[in-house]
């Protein structure tokens, strides 16, 4: 399950209880504060719609100042998300020499 949360503020004290309580929910795999709108994506792991209902109802909407939830289902995984150097940034030499986008840089 996909998750975008909007608050109605941003103050530090309601974007702080809002992250601690998300990221003690057992439910909640990925928690990510974001620029712009919406202000936060939450990957949920349920088993079933009426388990999202209840994380809903104790986790979400049990929060002050949640001014929006809209939730995505999945039709397909087309890929998976695995972790991947930032794309078009070349890493600086280090020890054991150059190194390119995506590894050592070898004489030809």
């Amino acid at each position: 399950m996909l998750v975008d949360l909007s608050l109605e503020s941003q103050d530090a004290r309601t974007v702080e209880q809002f992250e601690a309580t998300l990221a003690r929910a057992v439910e909640v795999v990925e928690l990510r504060r974001l620029f712009g709108s919406p202000d936060c994506f939450v990957r949920v792991a349920v088993a079933d719609l009426a388990a999202y209902e209840a994380f809903l109802g104790l986790h979400v909407m049990t929060l002050p100042r949640v001014k929006n939830v809209t939730s995505h289902f999945t039709m397909k995984t087309v890929k998976h998300a695995t972790p991947a150097e930032p794309v078009g940034r070349e890493k600086t030499a280090g020890p054991a020499g150059p190194v390119g986008p995506v590894g050592p840089v070898t004489a030809q």
